[in-house]
């Protein structure tokens, strides 16, 4: 029995020395691929649709049968570069000239396209500290956070569903407390029902009086879709970035670009929610303080 072959995710999951056929092809000394391919890899193909392909390992796949004098020969033919523009590096593979018009080995490419992508967050900083800025000037604005509690899976394994949702909020201008409420999402019956969770009904007019009418800055949509679980009413704002009526804003995205923090892959590093509307709201303050030097 042979064991099962490994598909990555993405190329920047292939380890060097993993390489398809045709990098084996380019490389300076080639290498024919073997019967069976070591991994695979999801990507995308030259048509730009998705694909998948073999990847097998170098070290072990046989040299093909060109002689030194013929790799020599095609070599010169080829003009293919091996030698990194910025780095003292002579790679295996050829070098694409694909950034900046010079041949860049994999590192020092990365570290462009890295530089690149820094300044396009920088740009989306500005943006984000500026919204903020303007989000927070909205007259009557509330952060609003929903957290809902959830029993441990069955021991089947199946997932349960929310028994209790805790809703608070507190004013954006002056960081008062509007509502701290926990509310009852089991049935009355239900062995699993939070004793200390009030019915949604006792609490509803509280909650509603509170914040309806009112600009809603949440963290996510699912605390939006949570209050609207919770204590239902039709004027509550639906789910989106800006909702109807009245206006739901939510912080995640514009959080994660405003800290502007990029991994080895380029992509933006999630950012953590603040935990309470107190701290969301010093979140939110922080960012719109740094509107003008960001800008």
């Amino acid at each position: 029995m042979t064991d099962p072959v490994r598909t990555y995710q993405g190329w920047w999951e292939v380890p060097a020395g993993m390489l398809t056929a045709t990098a084996l092809r380019d490389l300076e000394f080639p290498r024919h691929p073997t019967d069976r391919p070591h991994a695979w890899v999801k990507g995308e193909n030259w048509r730009g649709k998705k694909d998948t392909f073999a990847l097998y390992r170098a070290e072990d796949c046989p040299p093909t049968a060109a002689s030194a004098a013929h790799l020599d020969a095609a070599a010169a033919r080829s003009g293919r570069p091996r030698s990194c523009a910025d780095c003292p590096a002579i790679c295996q593979r050829s070098l694409p000239a694909d950034v900046g018009g010079r041949p860049l080995c994999p590192a020092c490419r990365n570290v462009v396209l890295l530089r690149q992508a820094q300044e396009k967050a920088r740009q989306a900083q500005a943006a984000a500290a500026a919204e903020v800025a303007e989000v927070l000037a909205w007259p009557g604005a509330v952060v609003v956070q929903v957290d809902q509690s959830v029993p441990p899976p069955t021991p089947a394994g199946t997932r349960r569903k929310p028994i209790a949702a805790r809703i608070r909020a507190c004013d954006v201008a002056t960081g008062t407390r509007l509502t701290d409420v926990l509310v009852s999402l089991a049935g009355t019956r239900s062995r699993l029902r939070d004793p200390a969770a009030r019915e949604s009904d006792d609490v509803a007019p509280v909650v509603h009086g509170a914040l309806l009418g009112r600009p809603l800055l949440c963290w996510s949509g699912s605390d939006t879709a949570a209050l609207r679980a919770a204590v239902p009413h039709p004027d509550w704002p639906t789910a989106g970035r800006y909702g109807s009526h009245p206006r739901a804003w939510l912080a995640e995205s514009t959080s994660r670009w405003w800290r502007a923090q990029l991994d080895d892959r380029r992509q933006y590093v999630p950012s953590l929610p603040p935990g309470t509307p107190a701290r969301l709201l010093l979140h939110l303050r922080r960012i719109a303080a740094t509107a003008e030097e960001v800008a």
